[in-house]
């Protein structure tokens, strides 16, 4: 059985993340303090060894409705424009200004409780399977219509199961983000997150279209209930083709809003 749940504490983590960047420069946030637990040695959520080389990819799987960006300017990936599709990818992260750390390294840097530099979390590339066909309609754009639909949600769906099988923790992690955001910071936060999991499990980023503006809540607000549809879909794919014992919500809860 598939048990739907909201991470409410995870919500008091993302109030750390310090967002950073500007016009020119890639999207980017500082890399969150460590939690307490961890801080202070009472936790110590890493393995001996690097846990990434256990994955069938290095990076983070993602979702998202946007529209893909195809313009000059690509310092987003996507755009803020909203699509009737699933896209399904994989994003490669890294620190910005460091090259190739090490586990060790990283894994020292994480446990700090006071750090003397910052260190930004930036999206390197991005990697799109494609289009999930459980998203196609009747009137798409028939360019868009793979020759083998279903490819991508078998491979998207086999890169799971294949994290799963060599995970203590059977879960799979969908973030959703709030309004004022673009692609890559649900994206960041979502990394940020499985690192501090141990890279256990799998965690997934839903970037919905958002727009980048601190002034466009109630447009945003009709973009949520929108994106809703594509949510349950995706819910639905992940229940059906992947061996997820629980899938976990982490969302941002609206308090006025009746549930």
């Amino acid at each position: 059985m598939i048990f739907l749940s909201h991470w409410y504490r995870y919500i008091i983590l993302l109030s750390l993340v310090t967002i950073t960047g500007c016009a020119d420069a890639p999207y980017s946030i500082n890399m969150m303090p460590s939690p307490e637990a961890y801080a202070t040695g009472v936790v110590n959520p890493f393995s001996d060894t690097n846990p990434i080389d256990v994955a069938p990819w290095h990076g983070l799987l993602y979702v998202t409705d946007r529209v893909p960006n195809e313009g000059e300017n690509l310092s987003d990936f996507y755009s803020d424009e909203p699509a009737n599709l699933l896209r399904l990818g994989i994003s490669h992260i890294g620190i910005s200004g460091k090259k190739d750390i090490l586990w060790d390294e990283l894994h020292r840097i994480s446990i700090l409780k006071n750090r003397k530099e910052d260190y930004p979390l930036v999206v390197e590339s991005i990697e799109e399977y494609g289009i999930l066909d459980r998203s196609y309609y009747r009137y798409m754009d028939p360019s868009l219509v793979a020759d083998d639909p279903e490819k991508v949600g078998k491979e998207f769906a086999g890169k799971i199961n294949a994290k799963l099988s060599v995970s203590k923790n059977k879960g799979v992690y969908i973030y959703v983000h709030g309004y004022n955001t673009n692609f890559e910071d649900p994206v960041l936060v979502a990394t940020e997150l499985w690192h501090y999991l141990d890279y256990d499990g799998v965690f997934i980023a839903y970037s919905w279209p958002a727009t980048n503006k601190g002034t466009a809540y109630f447009g945003d607000t009709e973009k949520a209930h929108w994106a809703g549809r594509h949510l349950r879909t995706f819910l639905r794919y992940l229940s059906d083709t992947t061996d997820a014992e629980n899938i976990h919500v982490i969302a941002y809860i609206n308090p006025n809003v009746n549930q």
